[in-house]
Protein backbone atom coordinates (compact mmCIF):
# COMPACT_ATOMS: atom_id res chain seq x y z
CA UNK A 1 0.00 0.00 0.00
CA UNK A 2 2.79 2.62 0.56
CA UNK A 3 3.74 1.79 -3.19
CA UNK A 4 0.64 2.85 -4.02
CA UNK A 5 0.47 6.02 -1.94
CA UNK A 6 4.27 6.58 -2.93
CA UNK A 7 2.89 6.83 -6.63
CA UNK A 8 -0.04 8.99 -6.08
CA UNK A 9 2.53 11.35 -4.52
CA UNK A 10 4.64 11.41 -7.23
CA UNK A 11 1.55 12.40 -8.99
CA UNK A 12 0.40 14.99 -6.68
CA UNK A 13 3.98 16.73 -6.61
CA UNK A 14 4.89 16.61 -10.42
CA UNK A 15 0.79 17.85 -11.11
CA UNK A 16 1.64 21.15 -8.90
CA UNK A 17 5.07 21.21 -10.33
CA UNK A 18 4.04 21.29 -14.10
CA UNK A 19 1.03 22.92 -14.49
CA UNK A 20 1.11 23.93 -18.00
CA UNK A 21 2.04 20.43 -19.45
CA UNK A 22 0.99 20.01 -22.92
CA UNK A 23 0.53 17.27 -25.63
CA UNK A 24 0.80 13.36 -24.41
CA UNK A 25 1.82 14.70 -20.27
CA UNK A 26 -1.28 16.59 -21.09
CA UNK A 27 -3.90 13.36 -20.87
CA UNK A 28 -1.98 12.32 -17.54
CA UNK A 29 -2.82 15.60 -16.04
CA UNK A 30 -5.89 14.74 -16.41
CA UNK A 31 -5.84 12.36 -13.97
CA UNK A 32 -4.76 14.89 -11.00
CA UNK A 33 -7.89 14.88 -8.81
CA UNK A 34 -8.28 11.29 -9.19
CA UNK A 35 -4.65 10.49 -7.85
CA UNK A 36 -5.38 13.14 -5.16
CA UNK A 37 -8.76 11.37 -3.95
CA UNK A 38 -6.65 8.11 -3.95
CA UNK A 39 -4.17 9.59 -1.99
CA UNK A 40 -6.73 10.93 0.26
CA UNK A 41 -8.51 7.73 0.52
CA UNK A 42 -5.51 5.13 0.61
CA UNK A 43 -3.94 7.09 3.56
CA UNK A 44 -6.82 7.40 5.49
CA UNK A 45 -7.30 3.54 5.35
CA UNK A 46 -3.51 3.18 5.88
CA UNK A 47 -3.92 5.39 9.38
CA UNK A 48 -6.97 3.58 10.47
CA UNK A 49 -5.14 -0.04 10.45
CA UNK A 50 -2.50 0.93 11.84
CA UNK A 51 -4.59 2.79 14.64
CA UNK A 52 -6.97 -0.77 14.94
CA UNK A 53 -3.73 -3.34 14.96
CA UNK A 54 -2.57 -1.68 18.24
CA UNK A 55 -3.99 -3.54 21.27
CA UNK A 56 -6.80 -1.94 23.04
CA UNK A 57 -5.27 -2.11 26.10
CA UNK A 58 -2.05 -0.25 25.08
CA UNK A 59 -1.61 3.29 26.50
CA UNK A 60 -3.09 6.04 24.15
CA UNK A 61 -1.03 9.04 24.30
CA UNK A 62 -1.81 12.14 25.54
CA UNK A 63 -3.24 14.83 22.69
CA UNK A 64 0.15 16.69 23.06
CA UNK A 65 2.05 14.02 22.31
CA UNK A 66 0.06 12.32 19.32
CA UNK A 67 0.11 15.83 17.77
CA UNK A 68 3.93 15.84 18.82
CA UNK A 69 4.55 12.49 16.90
CA UNK A 70 2.71 13.20 13.72
CA UNK A 71 4.19 16.76 13.01
CA UNK A 72 7.74 15.37 13.70
CA UNK A 73 7.30 13.95 10.49
CA UNK A 74 6.15 16.32 8.42
CA UNK A 75 6.53 20.28 10.09
CA UNK A 76 10.31 20.01 9.33
CA UNK A 77 10.00 19.64 5.60
CA UNK A 78 6.57 22.10 5.75
CA UNK A 79 9.00 24.97 7.57
CA UNK A 80 11.92 24.31 5.00
CA UNK A 81 9.25 25.10 1.86
CA UNK A 82 8.62 28.07 3.48
CA UNK A 83 12.09 29.06 4.03
CA UNK A 84 12.47 27.95 0.66
CA UNK A 85 9.67 30.41 -0.99
CA UNK A 86 10.83 33.23 1.31
CA UNK A 87 14.15 32.59 -0.66
CA UNK A 88 13.54 32.11 -4.01
CA UNK A 89 10.45 35.58 -3.47
CA UNK A 90 11.77 37.69 -1.06
CA UNK A 91 9.71 40.44 -2.09
CA UNK A 92 6.52 39.49 -0.15
CA UNK A 93 3.50 42.28 -0.21
CA UNK A 94 1.97 43.12 3.22
CA UNK A 95 -0.81 40.95 3.21
CA UNK A 96 1.59 37.84 2.33
CA UNK A 97 3.88 38.86 5.30
CA UNK A 98 0.32 38.61 7.58
CA UNK A 99 -0.66 35.32 5.74
CA UNK A 100 2.93 33.78 7.20
CA UNK A 101 1.98 33.45 10.35
CA UNK A 102 -0.98 31.43 9.91
CA UNK A 103 0.89 29.65 7.68
CA UNK A 104 4.10 28.81 9.93
CA UNK A 105 1.17 27.42 12.36
CA UNK A 106 -0.21 25.23 10.07
CA UNK A 107 -3.52 27.30 10.57
CA UNK A 108 -3.71 29.05 7.06
CA UNK A 109 -7.59 27.35 6.38
CA UNK A 110 -8.93 27.72 9.87
CA UNK A 111 -9.06 31.23 9.31
CA UNK A 112 -9.64 32.02 5.48
CA UNK A 113 -8.22 35.48 4.67
CA UNK A 114 -8.75 36.89 1.32
CA UNK A 115 -7.25 39.95 -0.49
CA UNK A 116 -8.30 41.49 -3.61
CA UNK A 117 -5.78 41.42 -6.52
CA UNK A 118 -7.80 43.36 -8.48
CA UNK A 119 -12.11 43.33 -9.45
CA UNK A 120 -12.32 39.50 -10.85
CA UNK A 121 -8.97 38.14 -8.75
CA UNK A 122 -8.39 37.26 -4.77
CA UNK A 123 -5.71 35.74 -2.97
CA UNK A 124 -6.79 34.02 -0.08
CA UNK A 125 -4.01 33.30 3.06
CA UNK A 126 -4.06 29.31 2.46
CA UNK A 127 -3.05 30.25 -1.44
CA UNK A 128 0.34 32.55 -0.56
CA UNK A 129 3.63 31.05 0.35
CA UNK A 130 2.95 27.04 -0.13
CA UNK A 131 -0.65 26.90 -1.89
CA UNK A 132 -0.29 22.54 -1.74
CA UNK A 133 -0.10 22.53 2.16
CA UNK A 134 -3.44 23.47 2.84
CA UNK A 135 -3.81 19.96 2.84
CA UNK A 136 -1.22 19.81 6.20
CA UNK A 137 -3.65 22.42 8.17
CA UNK A 138 -6.33 20.68 7.89
CA UNK A 139 -5.27 17.20 8.66
CA UNK A 140 -3.25 19.26 11.69
CA UNK A 141 -7.36 20.23 12.78
CA UNK A 142 -7.90 16.28 12.25
CA UNK A 143 -5.21 14.97 14.58
CA UNK A 144 -6.77 17.57 17.11
CA UNK A 145 -10.54 15.68 16.51
CA UNK A 146 -8.97 12.00 16.45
Amino acid sequence: LDGLRWVACLHIVVLHMYKNWEGRLADFREWGQTWVQFFFLLSGFVLAMSEMAKPLDAPQPSLIMYVYRRLKGVYPAYLLSIFLHLAMFPDLTPFEWRALLPNLVLMQTWFPQCAMNSPHKSTCVQQVVNPPAWYLSDLFSYWFIV
